[in-house]
């Protein structure tokens, strides 16, 4: 008897193998490692950027005379790479006569450099990390015979303006001025006698002859002066009851420039009202200062005057030359 036997179809065989293929690759693509991709971003440097400067607080300003005086400039600077990257560079400012520019050649006239400002901590000092604004106090001693520009100076044409400068670590730079304000120095007379005037002994009837007593006047302000002279308290007796309540008069004291006698018909008599001394003291100057000019005083006292010791005081004041 004849059996039959079944035979596969090649096509179920060819079928059988792309399944088998497909289920090999699911099962290996599950063990294979993830991928990794490498990052990179360069930070830029930004300039930092100077706003609101403020000099003097935007207000006119007098000096003190015979010295210097203190004078502030402010100014926000920002930098959004961060504060502390002005701390690691550098800011400066300037102080000048708008004439002037902000690189003018410093001296004690009209340019004053501060050439290292610090934080202001009571305003906005820099915290660092994210904070990226602080503000700069930038100070200078201003002298007292810097230039006047107010309305009685020679120079009220012109003002005082001030710059401030920041430049941070990588060396860029960013420069503003106190461009809304108007800032005045006033102009100030000021004087300073130098010592008292104290004559020697001197006899009744008689005068200090050719030997007058020197005295200096210094100007202490800033802009050129005579000084007003008068007698406010009269030679009155020291030395009671020696003399009593005796006086010597105002006129027996008399002064001049140039040391010369008593008795010269160009000496100036003394007396109760000021009288202006042509002494056409100049301004002091950045390269001339102090200015001093001389005084000679002479004393003359009147045959009967009572011996003892007199006291008075006479008054110097500055005024326009």
């Amino acid at each position: 008897m004849r059996q039959k036997i079944k035979t596969a179809s090649p096509y179920f065989l060819i079928l059988f193998l792309v399944v088998l293929l497909i289920g090999f690759n699911a099962i290996t693509s599950k063990v294979e490692a993830d991928d990794t991709s490498d990052t990179q971003v360069v930070v830029g440097n930004a300039a930092p950027v100077v706003s609101s400067v403020s000099f003097a607080e935007g207000d006119d300003f007098s000096l003190t005379e015979n010295t210097t005086k203190t004078i502030t400039v402010r100014a926000l600077v920002t930098d959004t790479n961060g504060c502390a990257d002005v701390w690691n560079g550098s800011v400066k400012a300037y102080m000048y006569q708008n004439s002037l520019t902000a690189s003018c050649s410093a001296d004690l006239d009209d340019c004053y450099l501060i050439a290292s400002c610090s934080t202001d901590a009571t305003r906005n000092s820099c915290t660092e990390g994210a904070d990226t604004t602080v503000i700069m106090a930038c100070s200078a001693n201003i002298q007292y015979f810097a230039v006047a520009t107010d309305a009685t100076s020679s120079d009220s044409a012109d003002k005082w303006a001030a710059t401030v400068t920041a430049t941070d670590e990588a060396g860029d730079d960013h420069s503003a001025a106190n461009a809304t304000q108007t800032v005045d120095i006033i102009l100030g007379r000021a004087l300073e006698a130098s010592t008292s005037i104290n004559y020697d002994a001197i006899s009744a009837g008689s005068n200090s002859g050719a030997v007058p007593i020197e005295m200096g006047v210094r100007n202490t302000g800033n802009s050129g002066m005579d000084p007003l002279i008068s007698a406010t308290t009269t030679l009155t007796c020291s030395t009671a009851p020696t003399c009593g309540s005796s006086t010597i008069a105002d006129a027996n004291q008399k002064y001049a420039s140039v040391s010369q006698d008593y008795s010269d018909e160009y000496n100036i008599a003394l007396t109760g009202s000021a009288v202006q001394f042509n002494t056409n003291t100049p301004k002091p100057v950045h390269t001339t200062y102090p200015v001093d000019d001389r005084m000679f005083w002479g004393l003359g006292v009147d045959g009967g005057q009572q011996p003892g010791t007199y006291v008075g005081v006479n008054t110097f004041t500055a005024t326009g030359d």
